[in-house]
Parts: C-alpha cells; structure tokens; sequence
C-alpha cells in the first residue's frame, strides 16, 4: 500500500471499546469500585455484566460513608491525592489494553502515578491481576517491535482486528480498517506470511492472535484472557513476525495514504 499517513485510523470510540471488552470477556467480571479522593470515600460501584449500582458518597455527612453496595465482591480501590489527575508517569508503554477498553476496566492494566494509587483485594484476585498485567506487558513488548502490528482478538462468535502504530517503540496510534479483513482471512487460511505483510504496510509488520474461543472452560475472566495472552505468546501458530525494525535510521513515522 502506498504513502499512509500516521493518522491511518480514526480514534477508538466508546462503542468500540464496548466491543473490545465484550470480546475479551472482561464484562462479565464482577468487583467492586471504591474511590477515593484525599482519604475520603467519594463513590462507590459495583460491577457485573449487567453494568454498575452507584453510591456518591458526600463527604460533608460522615453517615453517607456507609455504603448500602457492602459486597463480598472483588474489590479495585483506587485513591487520589489530589483533585487534579497527574501523567501517568509510571505507566507501562508496554501495556496496551487500558487503552483500547472503557473505563473502569482499563484499571485492571493501568499503573500508579504520583497523584494516583491503584490496590486490589483480596489477596487471590491481587495475584490475578498481577499475572494479567505480567502477560498483557510480554505481548506489548512483542507488538512494540514492529511500527505496525495487528492485533487480531477472537472471541466466542465475533472477532476484532486492531492495528498498533509505534515509532521506536512507542505507541502513536490505534484504531481499525475493513482491509485488516483480508489479512484475518489470510491468517486463518493459513497463508499469511511476512512477505504478505510486508507487501500489504510496505514495512516490515506483525499479525498477532489472541483467541479467547479456545478457552470456554475457564470461567474467571481475567483468568481466561490470560490464558489467551499466553497462548499467542508461545505458541508460534498464534503470530506471524516480520523483521524487526529497531535501526536508528527507521523513519520517525510512516506516511499511508489508504
């Protein structure tokens, strides 16, 4: 394909990343939000496929802070230090799935900043996000290697082909297009190969598969999909790579023209 422009997709929207968290199955985790801001409860939720029950909680009546949403749900708490949201200074550039589903799930990826502290319990569901982000980091590191990798997400009956856009391994852009379609038929095929790929960006790119199908059986959805994440990891049917490009002399970005 000749000259693109990094501005090759258009941004992810809200429906899109509604799509995304339907097929990485992270809708039907249940957990309780709690935030907090300056030590004080302000808003309390909980979550399940169903959406969120909300309490605000008003800091200028002690009685509010007892919450009628009290569960033995899984719970993120998440504390601000401020009113005012920092940069995510300590925010892994590897971890890309906080930025293609909403929130609050994008929680489960994202790290702690300087205003921002991030906490898990109990101890068995700490572990599991943990092992999520472990891996959800390997296949951004793996993604990062190539200024465009696919990244195709299969689910039980629908999937979601994704293209990331990095200059020296920092991601630029996300988004999708209908012509990722041939490359998903290709790869299911068969056929794929770095030479297809190659030809198709006219870069050296990547075709990743994360196909959560293959595990029905296991019920936790973060347990799942980590499960999906190590299985593109290790098993060298799940990708196909071109060279990587890491050389000083790669172009600061590419320029499509779809």
């Amino acid at each position: 394909m000749a000259k693109l422009s990094k501005y090759f997709t258009p941004i992810l929207e809200e429906r899109d990343k509604l799509v995304l968290l339907q097929l990485l199955g992270l809708d039907k985790a249940s957990f309780q939000l709690v935030e907090e801001v300056l030590q004080q409860k302000v808003l309390i939720q909980n979550w399940d496929e169903e959406g969120a029950k909300t309490q605000i909680l008003d800091p200028l009546f002690p009685d509010s802070s007892q919450s009628h949403l009290e569960t033995q749900l899984a719970k993120i708490w998440v504390s601000h230090s401020s009113l005012v949201e920092d940069v995510e200074i300590g925010h892994s550039r590897f971890c890309l799935f906080d930025q293609i589903i909403p929130y609050p799930y994008s929680f489960f990826f994202r790290e702690d900043t300087q205003n921002r502290n991030i906490r898990f319990s109990p101890p068995e569901f700490l572990k599991g996000v943990h092992d999520l982000r472990a891996v959800a980091n390997q296949l951004g590191s793996q993604l990062a290697n190539f200024e465009l990798s696919v990244l195709w997400i299969r689910g039980f009956e629908t999937s979601f082909p994704l293209l990331f856009h990095f200059v020296r391994k920092k991601l630029i852009r996300v988004g999708t297009l209908s012509s990722l379609h041939n490359l998903v038929e290709k790869f299911e095929q068969k056929q794929l190969s770095s030479a297809d790929l190659r030809q198709f960006f006219g870069t050296q790119a990547a075709f990743f598969e994360v196909n959560l199908s293959q595990f029905r059986d296991v019920i936790c959805p973060w347990e799942r999909l980590t499960s999906a994440i190590n299985r593109c990891l290790s098993h060298p049917s799940s990708k196909i790579l071109g060279e990587p490009l890491h050389t000083p002399e790669s172009p600061s970005f590419l320029d499509f023209e779809l």
